[in-house]
This record gives structure tokens, C-alpha cells and sequence, in this order.
């Protein structure tokens, strides 16, 4: 994936992450809660100042330095990522959903979360690109020729 396409998908991401909160935040007071699909999803307008589950909660100044670190990270890996579009496209995606959720800690101090599955703790498209992103970049690296598999290490056992 050249350069121009890996910003592209990354700013998608992010702008379908802010699209989205916007409305949420112009839609529903907080705290309020709509259901979607009845019994499955319900959209929950939370502020979360905190990361994950709400772990280390008002530590917005490390969270925004972990974030920006991670991001950085994230591109120089993307740079030097031999060419293999599901990883990068992995990397680009959580390139986006970060940035999603930093745009929110910079400009509020928390992040807006809204996806409420009822068995999980409420979370944004920024968190799902995220994990989708992980998935994708771990997937790439499994399919990519070349990488070790455990019948590789019995081969060399003989």
C-alpha cells in the first residue's frame, strides 16, 4: 500500500470515528440510552476519561503521550513494513482509530463512547478499528510466505 493510500484509509477511519460522536453528542444527552437492535445493540452516550474499560480514568496527559507515541510508532513500522497490503491496510486502520480517540482526549479530556453491547463495557468505531486493525495486521503477518509455522519447527527436529 503506496504512502497516499495508507493516510486515505487512515483519515476514513477517522472521519467516520468523528462523524459519528458528533451525532452522538448532538443527538443524546448524556447517559441516555436508545436501543438499535432491541436486545442486541443500544447506542449509550458515555464520556470515558479513561483508556480500555476505563482503566487509568483522568490520566488524560499520559493517555495523550501513550497515544501520540503509538501513532508514531505505527507510521515508522508502516514505513519500514515490507510492502503487504493486509498489514498495512491493518496498520492503517488503527493508524485512524487512534487518532480518532486522541482527537477526542486533546479536545475534551475524554473520549466519546457509544456502541453498547450490554455484555461488554460501551466503546466507539475508533476501538473497533483498532481491534479490527490488530486482527488485520496479525492475519497478514500468519498468511505472509515465509512465516514459521509450528509443523516448520518439527520439520527441523528430524
Amino acid at each position: 500500500m503506496h504512502y497516499l493510500i495508507f493516510f486515505k484509509v487512515a483519515l476514513v477511519v477517522f472521519v467516520l470515528d468523528r462523524v459519528s460522536k458528533l451525532w452522538v453528542v448532538n443527538h443524546f444527552n448524556p447517559g441516555e440510552i436508545r436501543p438499535l437492535l432491541d436486545g442486541a445493540i443500544y447506542l449509550t452516550f458515555m464520556r470515558n476519561p479513561g483508556a480500555a474499560f476505563g482503566l487509568f480514568a483522568y490520566q488524560t496527559p499520559y493517555l495523550i503521550a501513550i497515544s501520540l507515541i503509538l501513532i508514531v510508532l505505527t507510521v515508522i513500522v508502516a514505513h519500514f513494513t515490507p510492502y503487504q497490503k493486509t498489514l498495512r491496510t491493518g496498520l492503517a486502520v488503527m493508524l485512524g482509530g487512534a487518532a480518532g480517540n486522541l482527537f477526542d482526549r486533546l479536545q475534551t479530556g475524554y473520549v466519546v463512547d457509544f456502541i453498547d453491547l450490554r455484555f461488554w463495557p460501551v466503546f466507539n468505531l475508533a476501538d473497533v478499528a483498532i481491534v479490527a486493525g490488530v486482527f488485520l495486521m496479525a492475519f497478514g503477518l500468519i498468511a505472509r510466505p515465509g512465516f514459521p509455522t509450528p509443523e516448520d519447527s518439527l520439520q527441523g527436529d528430524s
